[in-house]
C-alpha cells in the first residue's frame, strides 16, 4: 500500500469520528485508532475518504459502532481502500433496508442465524435481486469472520468490552451460502457473460474498422463544419447558411459517394431570429430581445456555433440511405443526463432497455448510458449552456442540433481505445494510466539479426500501468499503429489546450479520479480533457455512442452492447479457445494473477460447441484439456537478454505483425494466428508466403491421405487469410482517415 508512515494524531482524519461512535470503537485496540498500534502503521490510503462516507451515511445509525470498528480492523490488517469502501457501500444499505422491513430497533435485536436465514431466502425484502442478496452474505461473513479473528486476540477482559460491536458470526455459514444459490448465481452470470462475449468474439476486426470510419466521418464533418464558421466570420456568407456533405456506405472501404448529408450552420441568435419570422410565439419576448441586441445568453461570448442536420439523400438509386449512425441518439433526446417528463423519461428508458444499454440489476432506476461525467465530451459543458439551449430549441421546432466538438473528441477517445483493448487485453482502468510523458511509453529498439536483409531496427513500445488488484505497476506492449492513434489524442488536447504541437510545452498534470485515485499520483494523462482525467464511465459512454446502430445478439436473440470489459473477456476468449495459448500465458498477458478465472474464459461456449462439433471425431486425437496444463514457474521464465531474444515475440522480429506478448513465447514462434500479435500492413508479403506454402502443403497432404494434416493446414490458411484481411481493413481506415471531406456550399447547384 503506498502511503506515508506517519502516526494516528489529532488531526488524522480518524479523529473527526469523535463523537460519532462509541469511545471504545474510536480507539480500539490493534487497529488504526490505537494510537500505540498505529505509530507502527502506515497512514492507510483513502482514509479521508472513508471517514468522509461514514459521516455522510452512518449517522444515528444502529450498526454505525459495528461497521465503524470493521473499518478499522480492515485498516489495520492493509485491506486496500477500495475494498473497504465495498464493505462499507454494501453493508451499510442492506442493513437500513433489512432493519425496516424486520422492524428491529437495536442491533442487540439482531439475530443473525433467523434473519440472515429469512434474507437470503428471500422471506424477506423479496423485490432485491440474488446478486444484491449474495453481495450483501458475502460480506457480512467476510467482515464478521475479520472482526472474529480480530477479537480473539485480545485479552478475555478486553473481548467482553467489545463483543457487543462485533457482527455475530453465523451457526452454520454453509446452509446460508447453500440457501442464497450462490455458485448456481455466480455460474449463470459467468455463462451470460460468455454468451455476450460469443456475440461480439467474431467480429472484432470489423468493430475496429467500423469505429475508425464512423470517427474519420465526424472528423470530416468538424473540418466542413469549422470551414463554415470561417466563412462566415470572413463575411463571405451569411447564416443561416446551408451546405452539403457527401460520403460513402458505411462501414465500407473508401469509394465514390453514395449520399449526401445536408447541413446548416447557425449561431442561437440567427436560430431564434429566423425561426420567429413565421413563427412569433416560438419563443418568449424576452428570449427574442435578447437576441436581437445580443444580450445575456445571445452575448457574444455566449453565441455558439452549431449545426442542424437536416437531412440525408441518396445519391445513387441503387444504394440505401445510411445518414449518421446517432441520428437516432439525437431524436430520442438521450444523450447526456436524461430530461423530461416522467412519461418521456419512461419512453426513454424503455427504448434504451430494447437496445440492450440497461443492464438487468439496474431496470428499476434510472440509466443513462451515454452520460459522460467529464466535461465536454459527448454533451456541451455546463458553462456553455449550449445542452439547455439544444434542450428548448428541440421540444420547440424538433430541430436535430449538433455540438459538434463534444461528439468529436467522444469518438476520439473511444476510437483509440477500441483499438487497443481488442489488441492486449488490457482493462479500462489501466488504460486510463497511459501518461504523455518522457517515461510514459518507453521504445525498445531490437537490433536486426547480422545476416538479415533489412538491416533496419525494429521497435516495440512499452507502457507501464497498475493492474487491478494490484500494487506495482506491470508492462503492457503496443505496435505503431497503436502509437499513431495516442498521436491523435496528443494533437486533440494540443489543440484543446491551445499547446503548440511542435514546442516542448507538455499537456497539464491532472490527478487521476474514478476507483485508482487513491494509489496514483497526478500526472500528464492522456485520457484528459478539461484539465480532468477521464473516468472509467467515460470511455464506457464513448464506446457505445461510437458502436450504436451496431446489432450483435445471443444465441437466444438478447441484445449485446459494447463494454470494455467484454472486449477483455473476448480477447481472452479467442486466446485461449481459437488461438490455443497456454492458460499462464493469457494470464501474463491479461496481469491476472488467479489463474482460475482465466480458466473460466476458456470453458466452451455454445458457438464454439456447434463449430467443433462436426468432425470432431477426426480431431479427437490431438485434443489437448486446457486444465491440465503445466504451469510454467516464474523461474523457468526469467531468461537472460541473449536468450529472451531469441524466445521473446517483444525482443525478436515475428512475422506478419508486432507482438504484445510480455514473456517468452510458448508456441515457438508460429506466429501466423497468434492472438498476441497485432497484424502490420507493411509485413503483408510475409503472411501471403505462408499462404502460398500452406496451399501447397494441404494439396501434399490431401494425395498422401492425411486427413489430420490438412485439417491442420486448412485452420492456417483460415489464419493466414483472417490476417490479410484484418491488413486491408487497417489500409482502408488509414486512407478513409486522410480523405479530405467532399463539402459543397453552393447546395442548390
Amino acid at each position: 500500500m503506498t502511503s506515508s508512515p506517519i502516526s494516528s494524531s489529532p488531526t488524522d482524519p480518524w479523529q473527526k469520528l469523535t463523537g460519532l461512535c462509541d469511545p471504545l470503537v474510536l480507539h480500539a485496540p490493534k487497529t488504526w485508532g490505537d494510537l500505540s498500534y498505529a505509530s507502527r502503521m502506515e497512514t492507510p490510503q483513502g482514509l479521508d475518504a472513508t471517514v468522509s462516507y461514514i459521516h455522510n451515511n452512518l449517522v444515528d445509525r444502529l450498526w454505525r459502532n459495528h461497521l465503524i470498528l470493521l473499518t478499522a480492523v480492515l485498516y489495520s490488517q492493509n485491506v486496500q481502500y477500495k475494498t473497504v469502501m465495498q464493505y462499507l457501500c454494501r453493508l451499510h444499505p442492506s442493513f437500513e433496508r433489512l432493519f425496516a422491513a424486520l422492524g428491529l430497533s437495536s442491533m442487540t435485536q439482531w439475530n443473525a442465524d433467523e434473519y440472515l436465514t429469512q434474507y437470503l431466502s428471500s422471506q424477506v425484502l423479496v423485490q432485491d435481486s440474488a446478486q444484491l442478496r449474495i453481495a450483501f452474505w458475502h460480506f457480512y461473513q467476510a467482515g464478521s469472520r475479520h472482526l472474529k479473528r480480530w477479537i480473539t486476540h485480545l485479552p478475555l477482559e478486553e473481548q467482553e468490552k467489545y463483543r457487543p460491536f462485533i457482527l455475530p458470526y453465523p451457526t452454520d455459514p454453509h446452509e446460508l451460502t447453500r440457501l442464497c444459490n450462490a455458485r448456481k448465481t455466480h455460474y449463470e452470470r459467468q455463462e451470460k457473460r460468455k454468451e455476450e462475449t460469443d456475440a461480439i468474439m467474431p467480429f472484432y476486426a470489423q468493430l475496429r474498422t467500423h469505429a475508425h470510419v464512423r470517427y474519420n466521418l465526424l472528423t470530416r464533418l468538424r473540418k466542413a463544419y469549422r470551414k463554415a464558421i470561417k466563412a462566415v466570420e470572413e463575411g463571405k456568407i451569411p447564416l443561416p447558411f446551408e451546405f452539403e456533405m457527401r460520403e460513402g456506405r458505411d462501414g465500407r472501404e473508401p469509394c465514390q459517394p453514395t449520399e449526401r448529408l445536408l447541413f446548416k450552420l447557425w449561431d442561437r441568435r440567427s436560430f431564434v431570429s429566423e425561426h420567429t419570422k413565421e413563427h412569433p410565439q416560438l419563443f418568449s419576448k424576452i428570449t427574442v430581445r435578447d437576441a436581437k441586441k445580443g444580450k445575456d445568453s445571445f452575448s457574444p461570448a455566449k453565441n455558439s456555433y452549431f449545426l442542424e442536420f437536416v437531412r440525408a439523400e441518396p445519391l445513387d438509386e441503387t444504394c440505401p440511405v445510411v445518414g449518421l449512425w446517432f441520428q437516432e441518439l439525437l431524436e430520442r433526446n438521450v444523450l447526456g443526463t436524461l430530461s423530461g417528463s416522467p412519461e418521456e423519461m419512461e419512453k426513454q428508458q424503455q427504448w434504451l432497455q430494447a437496445q440492450g444499454y440497461v443492464e438487468e440489476e439496474k431496470k428499476k432506476g434510472i440509466s443513462a448510458p451515454f452520460r459522460a461525467y467529464t466535461p465536454g465530451i459527448l454533451t456541451p459543458t455546463l458553462t456553455s449552456g449550449d445542452g439547455h439551449f439544444f434542450g428548448r430549441v428541440r421540444k420547440r421546432t424538433g430541430a436535430l442540433l449538433i455540438s459538434v466538438e463534444p461528439l468529436w473528441t467522444a469518438a476520439t477517445f473511444g476510437m483509440v481505445s477500441l483499438h487497443i483493448l481488442t489488441a492486449n487485453g488490457m482493462r479500462v482502468g489501466e488504460l486510463l494510466q497511459l501518461k504523455a510523458s518522457p517515461d510514459g511509453i518507453l521504445p525498445i529498439t531490437i537490433p536486426p539479426s547480422p545476416d538479415a536483409a533489412n538491416q533496419t531496427p525494429q521497435v516495440h513500445w512499452a507502457v507501464r500501468a497498475v493492474p487491478k488488484g494490484k500494487r506495482v505497476p506491470a508492462t503492457y506492449y503496443l505496435d505503431d499503429e497503436h502509437l499513431r492513434l495516442l498521436a491523435l489524442i496528443k494533437l486533440m488536447l494540443c489543440e484543446h489546450y491551445q499547446i503548440d504541437p511542435k514546442s516542448r510545452e507538455d499537456l497539464p498534470i491532472v490527478p487521476m479520479r474514478g476507483g485508482n485515485k487513491h494509489r496514483l499520483q497526478p500526472e500528464r494523462y492522456l485520457f484528459q480533457y478539461n484539465h480532468e482525467c477521464l473516468f472509467e464511465e467515460d470511455l464506457r459512454a464513448s464506446l457505445r455512442f461510437l458502436m450504436h446502430g451496431l446489432v450483435f445478439q445471443t444465441l437466444d436473440e438478447r441484445r449485446v452492447t459494447i463494454r470494455p470489459h467484454l472486449l477483455r473477456h473476448g480477447f481472452a476468449t479467442w486466446a485461449l479457445n481459437v488461438a490455443k495459448e497456454p492458460v499462464d500465458i493469457v494470464a501474463r498477458i491479461l496481469n491476472q494473477s488467479n489463474l482460475d478465472i482465466t480458466k473460466y474464459y476458456g470453458r466452451p461456449n455454445p458457438r464454439l460447441i456447434a463449430e467443433r462439433s462436426h468432425g470432431l471425431m477426426n480431431q479427437i486425437s490431438s485434443y489437448i484439456d486446457v486444465g491440465d496444463l503445466v504451469q510454467r514457474s516464474p523461474e523457468e521464465l526469467r531468461t537472460l537478454l541473449e536468450k529472451a531474444q531469441k524466445t521473446h515475440g517483444t525482443l525478436a522480429r515475428t512475422r506478419g505483425g508486432r507482438c504484445l506478448l510480455c514473456g517468452e513465447c510458448p508456441i515457438l514462434f508460429a506466429c501466423i494466428g497468434c492472438s498476441a500479435k497485432v497484424p502490420d500492413p507493411a509485413q503483408r508479403g510475409e503472411v501471403e508466403e505462408v499462404e502460398q506454402i500452406t496451399l501447397i502443403q494441404i494439396e501434399r497432404a490431401r494425395k498422401k491421405g492425411l486427413t489430420l494434416e490438412v485439417i491442420q493446414y486448412q485452420k492456417k490458411l483460415q489464419q493466414c487469410r483472417s490476417e490479410l484481411q484484418e491488413m486491408d481493413m487497417i489500409e482502408a481506415c488509414r486512407e478513409d482517415e486522410q480523405r479530405e471531406p467532399e463539402v459543397n456550399f453552393d447546395v442548390e447547384a
